[in-house]
């Protein structure tokens, strides 16, 4: 989970560096249903993600990045290790300038586990 998150947080510095649009990135966090998934929302107020490439950004290969730059493999590498935890990963799909990742954990029951 370090490692999406890092790669959410390079994408978005990388996105406001390269357009110069934004300046601010916030991570933040809150316990939904009953504590039972943890919410981590990176959003920031830089370039945004294009509607029309907003369903295709966890596909492998895909990038927006220039040649050489992108591999296409990090946000479908985001993909994989978030639902590799029972999780799921979305991008915010609306016309807000910005861009806003959604992931949604599962929380473990350590009391459960231990009785």
């Amino acid at each position: 989970i370090v490692q999406v998150l890092s790669n959410l947080l390079i994408n978005a510095s990388q996105a406001i560096t390269e357009t110069g649009v934004g300046d601010k990135i916030t991570v933040s966090a809150e316990m939904l249903e009953k504590p039972t998934r943890l919410q981590i929302i990176v959003e920031d107020n830089g370039p945004g993600v294009p509607p029309e490439i907003a369903d295709k950004i966890f596909d492998p290969l895909f990038t927006t990045k220039s040649a050489g730059k992108g591999t296409g493999v990090g946000l479908a590498l985001c993909n994989r290790i978030v639902t590799s935890h029972g999780g799921t990963i979305s991008v915010r799909k609306d016309e807000r300038a910005g861009a806003c990742f959604v992931l949604n954990l599962p929380v473990s029951d350590q009391k459960a586990e231990e009785g």
